[in-house]
Parts: C-alpha cells; structure tokens; sequence
C-alpha cells in the first residue's frame, strides 16, 4: 500500500494470536485490508475513501455475511457524496451502494453502530457524522444522518440532526458502549464546528425525533 490512510478501523475482535489480524486503511486511493504478515495489504475499494466503519459485531471470523462482515466506506463520485457497505469483508465486487443522499447531505467523516449490531431488529441502525467542505464542490448539508436495514433505499435514511446548528459540519459521533443494550441506552455524542453536543434519545423513532443539545 503507497498511501497515506487518513484512518484506520480495527476489528473488534482482532488479536495476533487468533484468525483475525485484520485492519483497514481509508486512502485517498481507495480502502486497504490487512490480512496478515504474509498477504499483506489487499485493495478492498478502488475510489478515495473518507471513513470507514466496523460495526462492534464485526468479527473476521465468524458466521458469514451481515453482520459479522459488514464494512461501511465514505466516498464521491465527483458529482455527490456517498456511502456504500459491504458484507463480505470488503472484498472487491462485494459493495452496494446505499440510498444516501450525497447530492443534498455533506460527506460522511464518521460512523456509529449499536452494540449488538445487526443481531436485532432493533440494532440495525447505523449512524453517520457528516461535514459540508467548503467551497462545496460535490454535496450538500453537514450534520448527523441515520440508516436503516437494508440501507439501499433513499426512505431507509432519515436526519437525525435535530438541534445542531443547521447545515453544522461533524467530524466525529461516538455511542455509548453498550447502546440500546437495554434499550434504554441511548446516549451518543458528536464533535461539530460548534462544540460537542450529546442526545439521550438516540433511539428515538423515526430517527428525525433525536434531539441533540450542548
């Protein structure tokens, strides 16, 4: 890999004596995949990718497909912003696009998930901090934005910014360790141009109904 990584993902369940020795590199030229000392680095995405995000039931070796190998990048396309997943570890021609809306909201700078990720109804959610980039060449409105399973329709999408500043860039979210783990955790909190705002409701339903408060 000849790249800078502007940010690294490291499985949850990663450790060097074990199968799972995997980390992942968000470049300019795409994402990269560590599989270890002897395959070194593998060309997962071949676009600039801007954050990635492993959900905390990521697990590198365990049951295939959603969630234990799911992997959201950030990326453009030079016309709107974009988020695609994964759920086959990365692999090339494994993404789909999701129905994000990049042409209206800014680009996505980080991502948060619930504890038990995918393993219920409850815990597909997946929420994103999002930045607008002056001179704002692709995309639109920074601010907090939320997805639902199976993330590919543009009505699984909501904002889910309510008391940021409007239009304010993030460029971080952070859930509490254990969210809706009861369901009564539900603190998350987010770095903006503004300050650092927190919400109580995270699980609000729909997700427009998060309030977010400094």
């Amino acid at each position: 890999m000849n790249s800078a990584s502007d940010v690294v993902a490291i499985s949850p369940t990663f450790d060097l004596g074990s199968g799972d020795t995997t980390l992942y590199a968000a470049t300019t030229r795409g994402l990269y995949r560590w599989d270890g000392g002897t395959a070194g680095w593998t060309l997962c995405f071949n676009a600039p990718v801007y954050a990635v995000g492993l959900p905390p039931t990521y697990s590198r070796t365990g049951p295939s497909g959603f969630p234990r190998h799911t992997v959201f990048v950030s990326t453009d396309d030079g016309a709107d912003n974009e988020v695609w997943f994964s759920n086959t570890d990365g692999d090339i021609g494994g993404w789909t696009e999701t129905g994000y809306a990049g042409t209206s909201w800014g680009r996505v700078t980080d991502f948060a998930f619930p504890y038990n990720f995918g393993l219920t109804g409850y815990s597909r959610e997946v929420f994103l901090a999002a930045a607008t980039l002056p001179p704002q060449p692709v995309g639109g409105a920074g601010g907090v934005y939320a997805g639902l399973h199976p993330y590919t329709s543009g009505t699984d999408w909501s904002n889910a910014g309510s008391g940021l500043n409007s239009g304010a860039s993030v460029w971080g979210i952070a859930a509490e360790p254990r969210l809706f783990t009861p369901a009564t955790n539900q603190e998350m909190v987010c770095a903006t141009d503004a300050g650092v705002f927190k919400t109580t409701n995270a699980g609000a339903t729909p997700p427009t109904g998060v309030n977010w408060n400094r």
